[in-house]
């Protein structure tokens, strides 16, 4: 992992219970301008939550990503029966456009949707983070297939913005994914086919399986804790990753049932705010005045 991030572990009597929070060894209050005490307050809401036990194993990229890679990419390895099919219809183009972007696009700073306004009209910068939460994804998903992923932060964090970007990464590598993000209804890409389900729900029954063990990566946000979990969260086809509010009402009926990992992405450096706010940050430092000079 780069080595300005560290993981954070709690252990019990029983064994290691793995917190991989994403956190700067530099304190937050040196990196943004929100200051140490939302970081605690962030930090403490996590470590009210149940906590999932998993190995002790700091948390890498999986050597072995290249061969998980190929077993889900592989056509030979699915099967998909007409009676769960049936339950499916083809997706409007756009979303075509979407996974064609993906495949062609060499990704930089930034992950620009902005010729795709009728799926999300955003311009995505892609934060140093994200990179190092796709490799806990990675990892994660080689460790336990029965387990899962609970990216979590506060509002305007990026939580969103990073499902996006982990769309568009997993396309990249050729894989099969169901997305359930804002209101566009459950998207499935498979096998180069792009489907749409009328359903807001999927369930087990409706999914193609993997005989060689793999998985479909299920991506989903909430959000609102009144946004019903996915059913499909609870199924051994699937490999889910959420990114809810801190408030556990979003994810607590599943984290006890799959014992998912559990982290946090970080609050945005001085940089990143440079980056993703242009000369707006200028505004930002006037209004902030002598404690964004000090954090800077």
């Amino acid at each position: 992992m780069h080595s300005d991030w560290v993981c954070m572990f709690e252990s019990n009597r029983d064994g290691f219970h793995v917190l991989p929070y994403l956190i700067p060894k530099t304190p937050m209050c040196m990196r943004c301008p929100l200051g140490a005490n939302v970081t605690q307050t962030l930090i403490s809401s996590i470590l009210a939550c149940s906590r999932p036990r998993h190995s002790p194993r700091l948390i890498k990229e999986a050597s072995n990503r290249e061969e998980l890679t190929k077993i889900n990419a592989d056509p030979d390895n699915w099967t998909w029966t007409e009676q769960a099919r049936d339950h499916w219809r083809e997706a409007s183009n756009r979303w075509k456009d979407f996974a064609d972007y993906a495949q062609s696009t060499t990704l930089t700073e930034t992950l620009d949707l902005g010729n795709l306004a009728s799926i999300r009209n955003d311009l995505v910068l892609v934060r140093e983070c994200y990179r190092e939460a796709e490799k806990v994804v990675w990892h994660q998903a080689v460790e336990s297939l029965q387990g899962g992923i609970i990216f979590t932060g506060q509002s305007g964090i990026g939580k969103t913005h990073f499902l996006w970007y982990l769309l568009f990464r997993l396309l990249q590598d050729n894989q099969n994914v169901l997305f359930i993000v804002d209101l566009h209804g459950p998207i499935l890409f498979y096998l180069g086919s792009i489907y749409a389900l009328a359903d807001p729900c999927p369930r087990h029954e409706h999914l193609p399986e993997n005989s060689k063990g793999g998985f479909l990566w299920l991506l989903f946000d909430t959000p609102n804790a009144s946004t019903p979990i996915p059913p499909v969260v609870y199924s051994s086809l699937c490999f889910p990753i959420q990114t809810p509010s801190p408030n556990r009402a979003h994810f607590s009926t599943w984290l006890k049932h799959r014992f998912p990992v559990y982290t946090a992405f970080p609050i945005w450096s001085i940089e990143e705010l440079r980056k993703g706010t242009g000369s707006r940050v200028r505004t930002f430092q006037n209004s902030l005045g002598a404690i964004l000079e000090f954090v800077a």
